[in-house]
């Protein structure tokens, strides 16, 4: 088991300048821990449709405090995974490239998608950040410069 602190001092310094909360409700916020469980399959573990990946096993407050964490961090990495593995599928052994850094939310995005997609038997990354940050056996290609080299014959 482990303990999480939920919410830092600049948090309940926040929501007390909102003026919509009891000086009672605030101190019980800045004290309150996560005591609960996270059950979880492992990662990269295939699942059929509508099977639980994250089981929340806490007091209601605990447990709604740490879920649209744990939501943000599964969501958007399972969505990548599922779409890659699905190209791969529909490519009948063509080698496919993964270019999700062009469309990502953000530079964050851009890499947990990258990494997502790992287990779906891409053959390379456009991201150099990615391939200098994560270790990964698949073969690296720069797929901009693959781009340019075809497209401008370089």
């Amino acid at each position: 088991m482990f303990r999480i602190c939920i919410l830092k001092k600049e948090d309940i310094d926040y929501l007390r300048s909102l003026n919509q909360f009891s000086e009672d409700f605030l101190e019980y916020l800045s004290t309150i821990r996560f005591t609960g469980d996270i059950y979880a399959i492992p990662e990269g573990t295939p699942v059929f449709p509508h099977e639980p990946l994250v089981r929340v096993k806490a007091p209601i407050i605990e447990a709604q405090l740490v879920e649209t964490a744990l939501l943000l961090a599964i969501n958007h990495q399972t969505l990548i995974a599922t779409k890659s593995r699905r190209i791969v599928q529909a490519s009948e052994g063509r080698a496919v490239m993964e270019f999700g850094a062009r469309r990502a939310h953000n530079f964050d995005a851009a890499i947990l998608g990258a990494r997502a997609s790992l287990y779906c038997r891409l053959c390379g990354k456009c991201h150099y950040v990615f391939r200098k940050r994560i270790w990964c056996t698949c073969t690296w290609y720069n797929g901009a410069l693959i781009y340019s080299k075809l497209r401008y014959r370089i």
